[in-house]
C-alpha cells in the first residue's frame, strides 16, 4: 500500500459552489480543449469535485485527500467522471500527469495558525514547499496550478521560476488568510471592511461573537513591512507551468 502523502489542513469543512468563479476562469485559459484530467488536491468531502465536473464538464476530475473520515463522505459521491480516492503518490502517477491542479485552502493550518505571529514552529515553509513539489511532479507541462489560501507566497517556493501567473486580481488577494515569509513571520494583516468602517479582525471577530447575522463589506489586506514584501505577486490564484 501506498503511504499517504504529508497533511497540511486539518479543517475539512467545504461547501458547494466555493471557488467556482476561479474554476471557471482556470477553464476559460484551455481554449476549445474539452477532454482533461483535473486533480482536486485535498478535495474534502467532495463537494469541490463535483463543481470541478459543472465546470470542466468532459473532463475526468480526480479527487484526493489523506482524511479518512471526508473520503467516507465523499465516497457516496456516484458520478461517472468523479473519481475519489486516497492521497498517495502512486495514485497521483497513476491517474495522472494532470492538466489542472487545484490545491485550494491546502496549503495551511487555519484556524491554528491565526493565534500566532510566527508560525514556523506550526506550519513551516519546508511543508509548503514538499506539497507543491509534489504537485510540480503530477502536472503536465503547459498545465494550471490553482492555489489559495496558502500560509506562504507561491514566490517562495523553490520552483517559482518554472511557472508564470495567469490571473491576476481575483480574487483580490489570492487570498483571506495572511500570509507569512519564508521564516514563518506574518507577512501581512487583515482589514475587516465593514459599513465605512476598517476594522482589526480580532474586532470583528468580536462583533460576529455578539451578532452572528453581521456580514462584511470586504476584506482589505495591508502589508506589515511593505519594503520587503510589496514586490510578492500576492493576487495571483492561476498559475501555468512552463518548465518541467
Amino acid at each position: 500500500m501506498h503511504e499517504l502523502t504529508k497533511r497540511h489542513q486539518t479543517h475539512t469543512k467545504t461547501f458547494h459552489g466555493r471557488h467556482a468563479d476561479i474554476f471557471r476562469s482556470a477553464r476559460r485559459l484551455f481554449g476549445r480543449r474539452k477532454k482533461l484530467k483535473v486533480l482536486s488536491f485535498g478535495c474534502s468531502t467532495g463537494e469541490e469535485c463535483l463543481d470541478l465536473a459543472e465546470v470542466f464538464r468532459y473532463s475526468d476530475i480526480t479527487g484526493v485527500d489523506v482524511d479518512q473520515e471526508a473520503l467516507k463522505k465523499a465516497a457516496h459521491i456516484h458520478h461517472p467522471r468523479i473519481s475519489i480516492m486516497d492521497s498517495t503518490e502512486g495514485n497521483l502517477r497513476a491517474h495522472g500527469p494532470f492538466d489542472a491542479i487545484f490545491a485550494m485552502n491546502v496549503f495551511c493550518v487555519f484556524p491554528k495558525s491565526k493565534q500566532f505571529e510566527d508560525i514556523s514552529h506550526l506550519y513551516p515553509i519546508t511543508h509548503f514547499d514538499d506539497g507543491l513539489r509534489l504537485l510540480h511532479r503530477h502536472l503536465a507541462h503547459g498545465g494550471i496550478l490553482g492555489l489559495f489560501n496558502a500560509a506562504y507566497f507561491f514566490d517562495d517556493f523553490s520552483l517559482f521560476d518554472a511557472y508564470q501567473p495567469e490571473a491576476r486580481g481575483f480574487p483580490p488577494y489570492g487570498s483571506w488568510m495572511v500570509r507569512h515569509k519564508p521564516d514563518g513571520r506574518r507577512a501581512n494583516r487583515n482589514v475587516v471592511l465593514f459599513r465605512g468602517d476598517e476594522l482589526t479582525e480580532d474586532e470583528w471577530i468580536e462583533m460576529k461573537r455578539q451578532d452572528k447575522t453581521l456580514q462584511a463589506n470586504g476584506i482589505r489586506q495591508e502589508w506589515i513591512n511593505p519594503e520587503t514584501c510589496a514586490h510578492l505577486l500576492h493576487d495571483v490564484t492561476l498559475w501555468r507551468k512552463i518548465k518541467d
